[in-house]
């Protein structure tokens, strides 16, 4: 799964979650002055008014995820959903943000 965001602010609170069933799975969120956070992790200080690739490659048969962040590997996690089938955005503190996701599945 994949999002891209465009801030035009260092700003916290905004969040991207890639869910299943509803419920969150791999959630990015702004915090500490312009910084995506994974939970307590530290991923990357976004630029205002720069496009943010968030990409999610996630392995559901085996429960392993590698995240990225403008193509550059940042973490790699462990989950337990079978399936990721949406995304959930929320943007309470900025005004003008621009957002588009891409949800794929594996070819067989």
């Amino acid at each position: 799964m994949e999002a891209y965001v465009l801030f035009p602010e260092k700003n916290d609170g905004a969040s991207v979650s890639f869910t299943s069933g509803g419920k969150d799975v791999f959630k990015f969120e702004t915090k500490n002055g312009g910084k995506f956070y994974m939970g307590e992790t530290m991923l990357h200080e976004y630029i205002p008014n720069v496009w943010q690739w968030l990409y999610v490659e996630a392995n559901t048969l085996t429960g392993k995820a590698t995240i990225k962040i403008n193509g550059k590997k940042k973490a790699e996690v462990e989950f337990d959903a079978k399936l990721l089938d949406g995304v959930d955005v929320k943007f309470n503190p900025f005004d003008d943000i621009l957002f588009s996701s891409v949800i794929r599945s594996a070819k067989k």
